[in-house]
């Protein structure tokens, strides 16, 4: 198996800084499908993260082909597996990062977490780490990512405790983001978080203490007015940017007004057009209505003229067979000639009679005729001119089609350019409510520090003048109780003229000097995490009850004389001094004896507090 590194931390906390400053080549990418799917499965269930038969398999014979090389695994997915990864890999080491709670949740912040619920998942990632760390000691180096960003070459000195070999990016990286107003919403948020001060001194204690390094400056009130015009700078460009915008969106509702009445323009010019249409249309049936009509009255103009035809045939043949009768009777006998001249005139008028009525016939029969084909050419007419007209309706017919889609086209795009602006006009407003907002905030935030910070001195100068009237109160009554049991008359005579009968003020004490480093030189004091890591200390000594302040100021008297609180000054001053804080603990023996504690920045006495008693560690020679 090659030398497998996992490298993990809290989800948000801002742990991955510490890895910028390692060479990208060392990073395992990708990695197998098995393990990635292992990793998705634990982020989405809980209760089913123990690796399957196929996950155990794969980390069994993953391996690289040089031994030598650091193969690093860097997930945040991976604090939740960590006893997994200890048990399937032995050989594999494991490096963990943390940051203290202001950092974590400055970056929680940034991200958009919810402080409560991130904080309560911070406190069991650092259980969780704590507690990894204990059982695999050997196998484990826990660092403070912001210590190791700053100082990558004491990181790099601190792994090869793990018998680890890493190489630095070159060039490095510059240094990342400035969280400024995301640490003062952090600091007011764990003003009230007392436990946390406990936990951070236990995270301490088991985290391998790197290069001490220059806390991280406070921005000074030229610097917030610089912070605070870069983002009113970047405000004006938003504004203007949604200036140009909602210009842009005017001309488009502009351009989209045009176009709709336009598009209602072609949609009335669509309705004449499908109007005329249907008259064009109601003119053709009219027409051909018509000519139905002229060629019925042809058909019966023609049935006419055959009767007429067929009439003037059979007068015709009527008038030869006459003739041939007459010409028969001719020819039988001239003898009757005379006899029948008369009825032959008679015969031959008749018939001169009934031949100018067949031709009278006749020619009415041709004229007849020529109307009949003059009615049908009209018809003929008509009928072309209804076809051409039912062709120009279709004509009409199809281009108000299209105009009335190109109407509802440009009718859609309209709306879409309508509804496209409104959403930008909505988002332009929330913009610009947010940063209002965030603006107000920050003013809100900045003027409740400096109130907070005037109560608290207040209430302590408060809190000191109590006690001092407390404890002067006790030592009258145990002036009056010890000549009670006397039975003295002076004494009781003296302790009634020395107890006030309406409890005056207590006279004012002086107050105690407080050693230079914990003095508050503001909120925004380069000392001030040096500050608040002494103050836990001193709470931290204070709630033991190990540290006797009686025989520490016998044993020095200076600390007395120069008024001096004796934990306050063994804190910021005996530890340095070597001076120890009870007879029975001797500071520089625990110091030289342990050097895992004289190498941390951690208070002895806390220590001890905290893991040397549990550990059963001597504190003095033949203890």
């Amino acid at each position: 198996m090659g030398n497998i590194v996992i490298t993990t931390g809290y989800t948000g906390s801002g742990w991955s800084v510490a890895l910028a400053s390692l060479a990208p080549e060392q990073f395992v990418h990708p990695v197998p499908g098995e393990i990635e799917d292992w990793r998705a499965q634990a982020e989405a269930d809980a209760m089913s993260i123990a690796p399957t038969a196929q996950v155990i398999e794969r980390l069994q014979t993953w391996s690289r082909p040089d031994a030598d090389e650091m193969s690093l695994l860097a997930d945040e997915r991976d604090l939740r597996l960590l006893d997994h990864w200890a048990e399937q890999l032995p050989n594999a080491r494991f490096l963990l990062f943390f940051t203290d709670p202001e950092t974590a949740l400055a970056h929680a912040i940034r991200n958009g977490f919810d402080p409560s619920a991130f904080l309560e998942g911070w406190r069991d990632s650092i259980r969780h780490l704590t507690g990894f760390q204990r059982r695999y000691r050997a196998r484990t180096l826990l660092l403070d990512a912001a210590s190791a960003h700053r100082n990558p070459t004491a990181m790099i000195v601190a792994v090869e405790r793990l018998g680890l070999r890493l190489a630095l990016r070159d060039p490095l990286l510059d240094e990342g983001e400035v969280l400024v107003v995301e640490r003062l919403i952090a600091r007011r948020w764990l003003a009230n978080k007392a436990d946390l001060a406990v936990l951070r001194a236990e995270l301490e204690a088991h985290a391998y203490p790197l290069a001490e390094s220059e806390p991280e400056p406070d921005l000074d009130a030229s610097q917030l007015l610089a912070l605070y015009r870069q983002y009113q700078a970047g405000y004006q460009q938003l504004i203007a940017a949604c200036d140009e915008q909602t210009q842009r969106a005017n001309e488009q509702a502009q351009q989209a007004a045009h176009y709709q009445a336009e598009a209602k323009q072609y949609q009335a010019e669509a309705e004449q057009n499908q109007a005329t249409a249907e008259q064009h249309k109601a003119e053709a049936d009219k027409n051909a209505k018509a000519l139905d009509a002229e060629k019925q009255r042809s058909r019966e103009r023609e049935a006419a003229h055959q009767d007429a035809a067929e009439e003037n045939e059979l007068l015709l043949l009527q008038l030869h067979q006459v003739q041939e009768e007459l010409e028969s009777l001719f020819l039988k006998g001239k003898e009757a000639q005379e006899a029948f001249e008369a009825e032959k005139a008679s015969l031959i008028a008749a018939c001169d009679e009934q031949t100018q009525r067949a031709n009278e016939q006749a020619q009415q029969a041709a004229h007849y005729q020529a109307e009949a084909k003059q009615n049908q050419a009209k018809a003929e007419q008509n009928q072309a001119k209804a076809e051409q007209s039912q062709a120009k309706a279709k004509q009409y017919q199809a281009e108000a089609k299209q105009n009335q889609a190109t109407a509802e086209q440009h009718k859609a795009e309209a709306d879409k350019n309508a509804k496209a602006l409104d959403a930008e006009k909505q988002r332009s407003r929330e913009r610009e409510a947010a940063h209002q907002d965030t603006a107000e905030e920050n003013e809100l935030l900045l003027l409740q520090l400096h109130q907070v910070q005037e109560e608290l001195e207040q209430y302590f100068l408060k809190y000191q003048e109590l006690v001092q009237s407390q404890q002067a109160l006790q030592g009258i009554g145990l002036e009056q109780e010890s000549a009670f049991e006397q039975g003295s008359a002076p004494a009781l005579e003296s302790a009634r003229e020395q107890t006030p009968q309406a409890l005056p003020p207590p006279p004012k004490r002086q107050r105690r000097q407080r050693p230079a480093a914990l003095k508050s030189r503001g909120p925004f004091a380069k000392n001030r995490k040096e500050r608040r890591r002494l103050e836990r200390y001193i709470a931290i000594i204070r709630e033991s009850g190990l540290f006797d302040e009686s025989w520490y100021l016998s044993q020095y008297p200076d600390v007395a004389d120069a008024g001096y609180d004796p934990i306050e000054h063994f804190v910021c001053h005996g530890v340095g001094d070597k001076r120890n804080p009870a007879p029975w603990f001797d500071t520089a023996f625990y110091l030289e004896t342990h050097p895992d504690v004289s190498a941390s920045i951690m208070n002895p006495l806390v220590h001890y507090h905290q893991f040397g008693k549990a550990e059963q560690r001597p504190t003095r020679r033949g203890w």
